[in-house]
């Protein structure tokens, strides 16, 4: 009855050399290897768990990687495209305003050209870290192209919008350079939809 509800922490004890005690040294065994096999399933449990715990951990890293700009760490194109859609239905959905600013690193092309790409960027790095600093968490910010990015801002009217844009122009503009052999200012031009 004990092994039935599961307790297999039980050895009978083997009296006589009868079949009585034939059966008792069987069950014993059993008792014994189903121990044994319920011990190794435990350890596979175990272990599978810390095996998907490390997919689970992989994956999710995967998915960032899908979603990011390598260069920015700004979120990508193709996430841009498919947070666009979302935020304009759900936007639409809740009558909420959303907006788009939209910007572009003045002359990078020849900035790229005279300095090189290296100096080119980090001046796009530098400008990234700035677009982050002067949106809310609700925002999102993308890499759209080479020179240009792109933010989000739901629940924002065109208005709202504007002052976003002119405070990151106004912040990258106003950036500390890094000492060094080249002294350019970064700008962006901005537009707002």
């Amino acid at each position: 009855k004990r092994v039935a509800a599961g307790d297999l922490d039980i050895y009978l004890p083997v009296r006589g050399g009868d079949e009585i005690a034939d059966l008792t040294r069987a069950f014993n065994d059993m008792a014994q290897r189903i121990r044994e096999g319920r011990e190794s399933l435990e350890k596979a449990r175990d272990e599978l768990a810390h095996v998907n715990a490390g997919l689970r951990d992989a994956n999710r890293a995967l998915e960032t990687l899908a979603i990011t700009d390598g260069l920015t760490s700004l979120f990508n194109r193709r996430h841009f495209q498919e947070s666009l859609d979302k935020e304009m239905r759900r936007c639409e959905r809740e009558s909420r305003p959303l907006s788009l600013v939209l910007l572009d690193l003045d002359h990078f092309k020849e900035f790229n050209d005279r300095w090189g790409h290296t100096e080119g960027d980090a001046a796009l790095r530098r400008v990234a870290g700035q677009v982050m600093k002067s949106i809310r968490s609700t925002d999102m910010a993308f890499r759209y192209g080479g020179e240009e990015l792109a933010v989000l801002l739901p629940s924002c009217t065109k208005e709202q919008a504007a002052e976003v844009a002119e405070k990151i122009r106004v912040a990258v503009a106003s950036s500390p350079q890094p000492p060094g052999r080249f002294s350019v200012k970064t700008t962006v031009s901005a537009g707002v939809a």
